[in-house]
């Protein structure tokens, strides 16, 4: 029932717009009054529900309050900074092996992981040109020297006869003869390099070490080679071991930083091979310019120098031992970069981009 009351003036003898208006809109409230209050359970959870909102609003204030403590202690609170890197473990003193000159691969002398002292025969290279023009060489400076000695015996006869040195047949034979010794002279200076090259088909070992390769055999014997071409590696693996390390260009900062700091600059390492085991190493050098790795990131080289025995501070490190290392495997390092709040370290990648891209351009 609507009822409409009023207190002034003389009431309306029939509906106004203004009565099917309010009726209209009252109607709706009505039926939807009357929907509320047969929902089961409304009162008890009317009961309920007052304590639990405002045990809402006291976890919402406690969770800001909580929040804010964690963001000051963020900024606060300093722990280490790590910059990680990957790269390859290898054997300090190395020494790749070249083809000094074209041939084929006649002969191999070694095997994979052998120990070689330097001087020790590796390799032994054919080329038949080479040895084809040696062979014309001597035969033309046999010649020569038969010639030259034929010349010197007519010489001797004819004084011993009589003849002039001054005649013409003794003349021709004086001028023969310093042909034939500038002949002769140049010939053995040609013998003299290409013999130089023909030493260069006995390839050595330059240092003392290990050979470094895999199925030696099957990849060279009787396959022809270029000058230039790697042949093998020479490593000492029982020296010191180093790390080649790619460093991500927008990750070097903090490494760079350091290094102009004078900060002590440790890297732990684990390698593919040993992936439980955690081993120390000693930054060396950082490279001053980027190249593209194989992905097309940009990278910084460094090397780090690994370190054999760890001191007493350093005790969650292993030992690291050579004798089960392998050259060439893949490590995955983190370079000590001195230390950093714990916000920038959780969020570092964020507030980067907002300097690089916001910021900057205000």
């Amino acid at each position: 029932v609507i009822v409409l009351e009023y207190f002034r003036g003389e009431s309306p003898g029939e509906v106004t717009d203004a009565m099917e208006t309010i009726a209209a809109e009252a109607s709706l409230a009505l039926s939807n009054a009357s929907q509320h209050h047969q929902v089961a359970g409304l009162r008890t959870s009317k009961v309920l529900g007052k304590p639990f909102a405002k045990l809402r609003s006291t976890v919402a204030t406690a969770a800001a309050i909580l929040i804010g403590v964690l963001i000051v202690a963020a900024s606060l609170i300093q722990v280490d900074h790590y910059v990680v890197a990957t790269g390859r473990l290898e054997p300090t003193l190395r020494r790749e092996v070249f083809a000094p000159i074209d041939g084929l691969v006649e002969s191999l002398h070694v095997v994979d992981g052998q120990k070689v002292q330097p001087g020790d025969l590796l390799f032994t290279l054919e080329n038949a040109d080479l040895e084809s023009q040696a062979d014309a060489l001597a035969s033309e400076i046999q010649t020569a020297t038969q010639r030259l000695r034929s010349l010197a015996t007519i010489q001797l006869t004819e004084s011993g006869h009589g003849g002039g040195i001054g005649t013409p047949a003794s003349i021709r034979g004086v001028m023969e003869q310093r042909q034939l010794t500038s002949e002769l002279a140049n010939l053995r200076r040609q013998q003299s390099i290409v013999q130089k090259q023909l030493e260069k088909l006995s390839i050595t070992a330059p240092i003392q070490g290990q050979v470094v390769a895999w199925q030696l055999d099957r990849q060279l014997r009787g396959r022809p080679v270029d000058r230039g071409d790697r042949l093998v590696s020479i490593t000492d693996p029982c020296g010191s071991w180093s790390l080649n390390l790619n460093i991500r260009d927008d990750k070097a900062g903090p490494v760079l930083a350091t290094s102009q700091q004078g900060e002590s600059r440790l890297v732990s390492f684990a390698i593919a091979t040993l992936p439980s085991n955690t081993f120390q190493a000693e930054l060396q050098s950082v490279s001053t310019a980027t190249r593209s790795d194989a992905s097309g990131k940009q990278v910084l080289d460094a090397i780090a120098t690994v370190v054999l025995d760890p001191s007493v501070s350093a005790s969650s490190a292993d030992r690291f031992d050579p004798s089960i290392m392998q050259s060439g495997a893949d490590v995955t390092a983190k370079i000590r970069c001195g230390r950093q709040s714990i916000l920038h370290r959780w969020f570092g990648g964020f507030f980067d981009f907002v300097y690089r891209n916001v910021l900057f351009y205000f």
